[in-house]
């Protein structure tokens, strides 16, 4: 919450701050899911989340899905948040251990990597937070978009 209307922080150009009420439309057909942590957050934790989205606003998107923090990716901005705030939320995978040959997952790589994929670079996925057994689901809308 921030003056009374609720936000989200997301890295989809610069890391940014978005009205809540804008954000849930960006989904396919509106869909959405909302997820919070199973073990309820603190006031401190709360700080400490916020502390680490505000030292990373404004930083560019990362195409390469690098762990670094020059430039940080949607679910990679998350994870360090919560990291930042002793938890732990979903589990760091492999590109090469992940299945890369869907042609969605296919077509991004090659445009960004060319044929030399990271094989060992490891990276947070938006499926890994998805199924992260330490978050539960709070509120989801619409129909989910049916992936080819």
């Amino acid at each position: 919450m921030e003056s009374g209307e609720p936000m989200v922080w997301e890295a989809v150009g610069p890391v940014k701050r978005t009205p809540w009420k804008e954000f849930m439309h960006h989904g396919q057909g509106d869909h959405y899911v909302v997820k919070r942590p199973r073990a309820p957050i603190t006031p401190a934790e709360v700080a400490e989340l916020k502390e680490a989205g505000s030292v990373m606003m404004g930083r560019p998107y990362d195409i390469h899905f690098q762990m670094d923090d020059e430039r940080i990716y949607c679910s990679e901005l998350v994870y360090k948040m919560y990291t930042a705030a002793g938890r732990t939320v979903g589990t760091l995978e492999r590109f090469c251990d992940m299945d890369l040959e869907a042609p969605i997952a296919h077509e991004a790589l090659v445009e960004r990597f060319g044929g030399a994929v990271p094989c060992d670079s490891k990276v947070i996925t938006p499926a890994a937070l998805f199924r992260a057994a330490e978050l539960v689901t709070v509120d989801s809308v619409g129909a989910p978009p049916r992936i080819p």
